[in-house]
């Protein structure tokens, strides 16, 4: 018998690599690009073997969103201030526009059937609680505050990327953004 050395590797952990290559192929070519068997080929795997860790190219991409929104928990937890928040948030979805856009269109049914995807979700929820609302204000008026925040970031980015308002560059747009939000 003959003992042939492999072409491809055994991982520690297949489902974080795999999410690492998703990430990569979404921010090169966006979430079009973004299939099993790519990925399978970045990490040098079977594409039958990711099937053991994600049941389609959806759970493929609730995991990538996953890990956007912890990116963004984790940057929006060091804002000590509204705009500091603000300032954070834009750039993320501007510097990370593919990964921002798979992390908005995954459907809020989604968010709730898949566990990782909440959690992570609730990471930046609990953020965004802590530094853009009123701690000492009920429930519903923080939920106000920090919506009404986030509605202004998600929309104006969602227009400036769209070339739509015209700023001559990402720092000129979100300083724009901060003085219609009334945090500069």
């Amino acid at each position: 018998m003959v003992n042939r050395k492999r072409d491809t590797y055994r991982h520690g952990d297949l489902h974080a690599a795999a999410v690492a290559a998703a990430i990569v192929i979404v921010r090169e070519e966006g979430v079009e690009a973004l299939t099993v068997r790519r990925i399978a080929e970045r990490v040098g795997v079977a594409h039958r073997s990711l099937y053991r860790h994600f049941r389609d190219r959806e759970a493929l991409l609730d995991a990538v969103a996953s890990d956007g929104y912890r990116r963004l928990a984790a940057s929006a937890q060091k804002a000590r201030t509204p705009k500091d928040f603000a300032s954070r948030y834009a750039n993320f979805a501007l510097g990370e526009p593919y990964l921002y856009d798979v992390m908005m269109t995954r459907a809020s049914s989604t968010i709730s059937l898949d566990p990782d995807l909440k959690e992570a979700t609730d990471r930046l929820i609990a953020a965004s609680l802590a530094v853009l609302s009123d701690p000492a204000a009920d429930g519903e008026t923080r939920r106000r505050q920090v919506m009404r925040l986030w509605m202004g970031l998600h929309g104006g980015v969602s227009l400036h990327r769209a070339g739509l308002l015209r700023a001559r560059s990402n720092r000129a747009f979100i300083g724009e953004l901060l003085r219609i939000l009334e945090l500069a």
